[in-house]
């Protein structure tokens, strides 16, 4: 067979015993099929790829956000919880108003009783 291929006349490749002609054929198909991969089915998995990185990403936000949605009750609940232990915590905080009475009363009344009254002043504190 290898005599027949040296002795092949690629003019007249029909003449050719037809083993000749299949090994050419099987070698042409194997061009076609490594050409065919590496222009259309290389960059199409390159793609895929980039989509499946993308989509593992997305699936974690989607269960994220899933988890989230099935709590909601819970955190509105938890919300409106803390929206009424603020208002408690802010009304028992001393008003402007009052500090102002309670120095002006302790100014006005204490010096004629014989009492000292001294200010102190409010110290902010820090924020954790």
């Amino acid at each position: 067979m290898f005599n027949e291929l040296r002795d092949l006349d690629f003019r007249d490749i029909g003449s050719a015993p037809s083993s000749v002609r299949y090994v050419i054929l099987g070698f042409l198909l194997v061009i076609i099929i490594a050409i065919g991969y590496f222009l259309l089915i290389k960059t199409k998995t390159e793609q895929l790829e980039i989509v499946q990185k993308k989509e593992i990403g997305l699936r974690i936000e989607f269960e994220n956000k899933q988890e989230k949605a099935a709590n909601l009750e819970e955190y509105e609940v938890q919300l409106a919880e803390m929206q009424e232990l603020l208002e408690t915590m802010f009304r028992q905080l001393p008003q402007q108003d009052r500090d102002g009475q309670i120095v002006g009363g302790c100014l006005t009344d204490s010096p004629g009783r014989g009492n000292r009254c001294s200010v102190v002043p409010a110290q902010r504190r820090n924020s954790p």
